[in-house]
């Protein structure tokens, strides 16, 4: 019976104090594992052999963004968003420590500040987006919240390309408010779910929430054939 509860209940469905939320509260001062191209392939099950000369965006990228990096490599533009990069930090470099100034010299120059609920993009930008324990992990648990970041990651993602999201915990899968959230979007997109195993950080996430099973998630915005 809890278990039912829990994912009923997974989403709330509106702020207790509308206009109070901060969405900062539940990204600041996180840290994201350097996750390697390979363990993104892996997890998201990434067609990247066919991202050659293509332009993808990393959502929640880690400090020293090493997805992006050895996505280079492979021809792959990569443009990585993370909600604490500030223009403010960058301009005042002079002034920062030596080790600060080593770390932002570790950026790359298609670095992005922003948030999902955000993007700082244009409408059909991304041939892919992909985002590894940033979304949903560090979105706040309201339904206009999630509902406001799929919208915008359909609407930044150019047609007949995809999402890719990891770990989708088993409590979001079954809750009925992120089905409505998904119906929707179905006439501008698919949403397809697979099991997927549990890498150590997804591990100890759903042994934390008391979940089992995690799921990959793929969006895919409808070609304008699709939709006719």
């Amino acid at each position: 019976m809890k278990k039912q509860e829990f994912f009923h209940d997974y989403l709330i469905a509106k702020e207790r104090e509308p206009g109070a939320l901060k969405r900062e509260f539940f990204y600041e001062g996180t840290t994201l594992t350097e996750r390697s191209l390979e363990h993104y392939k892996e997890v998201l099950r990434l067609p990247v052999e066919d991202w050659k000369g293509k332009l993808v965006l990393d959502i929640g990228s880690s400090a020293d963004e090493r997805f992006s990096k050895q996505a280079a490599q492979k021809g792959i533009k990569v443009i990585s968003l993370n909600p604490e990069l500030k223009e403010s930090e960058i301009r005042n470099l002079s002034k920062a420590s030596i080790w600060d100034s080593l770390r932002w010299k570790k950026k790359q120059r298609k670095s992005a500040a922003g948030i999902a609920q955000e993007l700082p993009f244009k409408d059909n930008s991304f041939d892919a987006e992909v985002s590894v324990f940033g979304i949903p992990a560090y979105l706040p648990p309201y339904e206009s919240e999630y509902h406001t970041t799929f919208k915008e990651i359909i609407r930044t993602l150019k047609h007949g390309s995809s999402a890719y999201f990891y770990p989708i915990l088993e409590g979001l899968y079954h809750s009925p408010s992120f089905a409505r959230i998904l119906q929707e979007f179905s006439e501008v997109a698919v949403f397809d779910f697979e099991e997927a195993e549990m890498d150590v950080a997804a591990r100890a996430w759903s042994g934390y929430r008391g979940e089992r099973r995690v799921f990959r998630l793929t969006i895919t915005k409808k070609s304008f054939e699709d939709k006719n």
